[in-house]
């Protein structure tokens, strides 16, 4: 039986980057002795969030990279994520290592950085699931994650998913000059290659959880937004022609906005999203990537709007009893403003598992 770490709440934080106020800090939840204070809600996002914006337009337009399946806003030339998200689980520790463009390495666990946590039921699997924030910082930079882990006993194995943030800066003079997002899923049998079938088709239902930022005004005055969002996810694979088509449904977002003259105001807002994720062909290895991903909302105007974004994925290993893939999970990511320059991006990941499981 493994541990009780991260936290209840996979989907969403109370709060995002807003540190202080979650009682945040290295080494599970306070500061870590010789280091500053992490910058308090209203210095981080009143700084950042034109930033995080960019951030993460770039990553909701940056094609998956495959080994685990990661997107992010640090991409080559050819617009695929230079990123790539690794977790290692031994049944107590999970670690996530994010392999960045630069050749460094973002490494985060839940021995030395958890926040808060807890051991849940995953509503996909039925398994057993761990799920949380993680945070490390020092004087000049903050790495924040949330996700979950599940662990399968009866297979010996386990598979990861979360999205992270790493913001540069120098927190003295409450400064922000950089802002990196992404999202992953990891694990041995999404670690490919997947037996796809020739014929017949199967549903995936799950989860799917990530970061949203907007800019600009629809009513009242002009804000900025640093959400999480999180919601359903569906995926129809039709084997007989080789094709996956999806939809994502946020229905909540939690987090953090500021108004145009710097007020904050944090909190949740019910969010009627969906994320249409259009048909792409799936590779012989059991993975996809598409570009055609449309977001739709009954609360916002976006007749006339300019919309882009890629989705991925990788069908699991491991077959249910019909011989189909018992899952599938990968990441996913839109950005579109309307015709009044109201800019809205997410990205995140999504999980889902056919009925026999």
């Amino acid at each position: 039986m493994h541990s009780t770490k991260y936290t209840a709440a996979l989907a969403v934080a109370a709060c995002l980057l807003p540190l202080a106020a979650c009682g945040g800090g290295g080494g599970g939840g306070g500061p870590v002795s010789g280091m500053p204070e992490p910058p308090t809600d209203e210095t981080v996002q009143t700084a950042d969030q034109d930033k995080l914006i960019a951030a993460g337009i770039a990553a909701s337009t940056a094609r998956p990279a495959f080994g685990s399946v990661t997107q992010s806003s640090n991409k080559d030339a050819a617009g695929v994520s230079t990123d790539s998200a690794q977790s290692s689980f031994d049944g107590d520790t999970h670690t996530l290592r994010i392999a960045r463009r630069n050749g460094s390495t973002l490494s985060l666990n839940t021995d030395d950085h958890l926040v808060d946590g807890a051991t849940v039921t995953s509503s996909v699997t039925g398994r057993e699931m761990s799920a949380g924030r993680l945070l490390d910082y020092d004087a000049r930079s903050i790495t924040f994650a949330l996700g979950a882990v599940e662990f399968d006993p009866g297979y010996g194995g386990w598979m990861s998913r979360g999205y992270w943030i790493h913001l540069t800066g120098n927190w003295a003079d409450g400064d922000v000059n950089r802002v990196e997002v992404g999202a992953f899923v990891d694990g041995p049998e999404f670690s490919g290659p997947a037996s796809v079938p020739v014929g017949g088709t199967a549903t995936y239902e799950g989860v799917a959880s990530g970061i949203a930022s907007t800019k600009g005004q629809t009513t009242g005055p002009f804000q900025r937004e640093t959400l999480d969002y999180a919601g359903d996810f569906r995926l129809t694979a039709d084997f007989s022609s080789g094709l996956v088509s999806g939809e994502i449904h946020s229905d909540r977002v939690f987090g953090f906005r500021a108004l145009d003259d710097g007020t904050p105001i944090s909190g949740s807002r019910p969010d009627d999203v969906r994320i249409e994720l259009g048909s792409t062909s799936i590779n012989s290895d059991g993975s996809f990537v598409g570009s055609d991903v449309t977001l739709m909302s009954s609360s916002v105007d976006i007749q006339g709007s300019s919309s882009e974004g890629y989705w991925g994925g990788q069908f699991s290993t491991i077959d249910d009893s019909t011989g189909n893939p018992r899952a599938v999970a990968g990441t996913h990511g839109v950005t579109y403003t309307t015709p009044g320059n109201y800019t809205v991006t997410y990205v995140g990941y999504h999980f889902g598992a056919t009925d026999d499981f």
